[in-house]
């Protein structure tokens, strides 16, 4: 089944390395290397950091050791700036199909959409990059050791 929640792949991208940049401490990180560490065309990611700098939520700097990196900091940037800043401002969620083709007042879902948007939307407004960067950096760095139970086996009955 396909999911019911679509985000772009330039959102995608663009959440997931602002979180990789929050937890680098203002060190500049090249196109090249955020494409690298996200499996991505780096043509495609550089279009969506090009995005966050024109909303000033990252700078940039050019030269062997320049890159990307936050233009504030990470603990002043919501997701929902950074997915405004790439598909423009979030709209209040109308019919499934665009426009209306049923000719139902109500939508057939009720106002389970309505709600889901609502939800989401506040989620993305107050989770903020250095709430994300601690699970997606600290993650990378440091290994855990999960406890072996030993498994308890009853024994058959005679």
């Amino acid at each position: 089944m396909q999911s019911l929640l679509k985000i772009s792949d330039a959102v995608n991208l663009a959440m997931h390395a602002s979180a990789i940049m929050a937890g680098e401490l203002g060190r500049p990180i090249s196109a090249k290397e955020l494409a690298h560490r996200l499996a991505a065309s780096e043509a495609t990611l550089s279009k969506a950091m090009q995005r966050l700098v024109r909303a000033d939520l990252l700078s940039s700097t050019r030269g062997p050791a320049g890159g990307f990196f936050l233009a504030r900091e990470a603990k002043e940037i919501t997701l929902k700036e950074i997915v405004e800043a790439i598909e423009g401002k979030l709209s209040t969620p109308g019919c499934l199909f665009g426009r209306q083709i049923c000719g139902r007042s109500e939508c057939i879902l009720g106002d389970s959409v309505a709600l889901a948007h609502g939800i989401l939307e506040e989620r993305l407004a107050s989770t903020t990059l250095d709430q994300i960067s601690i699970s997606l950096n600290g993650a990378k760095h440091q290994k855990r050791k999960v406890p072996r139970k030993p498994i308890k086996r009853k024994r058959a009955a005679k």
